[in-house]
């Protein structure tokens, strides 16, 4: 998603083939992180790497409080070439990832099929993994934020669609307010948040 021709290109695809309503930005959940001090690598066979997983309340200290204009430019000016292309004939969609489900990569160091460390987190050591969520909900809203205003720069119809992943629905009841809470704040009329649920996992 760094590569704004790229993902321009790949968001477009669908909607220069089929012309549904909406046109998704074409981006990695995990984008945002290297602005958080988290960085991450893409490794073939395996997908992101977090080569230092986050599982102390020191290591939830050195989390920041992302700058998303200097950290991912290239996002605000993939939704800047979207919003141009398409114009008023389709609703240009943002993507995000909710807390929770960054949280699952984090704490892990990457992708898993049993998230055995954030549920040993989430029993044993409850204040680590709330205090992760908690700065994780602030800087996802940020993010929000920044991706609808480059949606709101020149047009009316704007659209943003928040993605999740809920890694087990034994988490549901306890953590579906950190996916919720960053998706309040200021409204502007047109602006439609979608919040996508799916159940995984044991």
């Amino acid at each position: 998603s760094e590569n704004v021709d790229l993902a321009v290109e790949v968001s477009l695809q669908p909607w220069l083939a089929f012309k549904p309503d909406g046109v998704i930005l074409f981006s990695d959940i995990l984008t945002p992180l290297p602005g958080m001090n988290i960085p991450f690598d893409i490794t073939a066979g395996k997908g992101p790497v977090i080569a230092e997983p986050i599982r102390t309340m020191e290591q939830v200290k050195q989390v920041t409080k992302p700058d998303a204009e200097g950290a991912c430019p290239f996002v605000g000016e993939s939704l800047r070439i979207l919003r141009n292309e398409v114009g008023n004939e389709a609703a240009v969609l943002g993507f995000v990832g909710a807390p929770f489900t960054l949280a699952t990569y984090i704490v892990e160091g990457g992708s898993s099929k049993s998230f055995a460390h954030i549920k040993k987190m989430a029993f044993a050591s409850p204040k680590v993994l709330h205090a992760l969520l908690d700065k994780l909900a602030d800087n996802v809203a940020d993010y929000v934020r920044y991706q609808v205003r480059w949606l709101f720069k020149d047009h009316n119809n704007i659209f943003l669609y928040l993605v999740t992943l809920f890694s087990a629905a034994g988490f549901l009841a306890d953590y579906v307010h950190y996916q919720v809470r960053f998706a309040v704040f200021p409204s502007r009329g047109g602006v439609v948040m979608l919040l996508r649920c799916c159940l995984a996992g044991p």
